[in-house]
């Protein structure tokens, strides 16, 4: 995390190392996920291609230039959350206002 500190220097990972980083589940105790096999748990992202922040970037780019705005399917656990870019729950913005006024009440 200090690389960048101690260098003074950007750029020092390559996004494969980036990527691997992000998958790595194993320091949380998930021996079976991170990757996608038979029997490893099933979180994976669908992310846009087509919007204002993705479009023009190259298959490895998008990890860096999506936000949440942009995820289009998400399974968690091998259950989908989201689909179209909704979330099953409904407006999650919404229902997060709703808790925080409630718990503030």
């Amino acid at each position: 995390m200090d690389a960048r500190l101690a260098s003074g220097a950007r750029g020092r990972f390559r996004l494969a190392e980036l990527e691997g980083a992000l998958t790595r589940h194993d320091c949380l105790g998930w021996a079976d996920a991170g990757r996608i096999e038979v029997g490893a748990r099933a979180d994976l992202v669908a992310v846009r291609t087509d919007t204002v922040r993705t479009a023009g970037s190259l298959p490895e780019q998008v990890l860096l230039a999506a936000t949440a705005a942009d995820v289009d399917t998400a399974v968690v656990d091998g259950s989908v959350v989201v689909e179209g870019g909704r979330h099953r729950l409904g407006d999650v913005g919404a229902l997060l206002g709703e808790a925080i006024a409630g718990a503030l009440a």
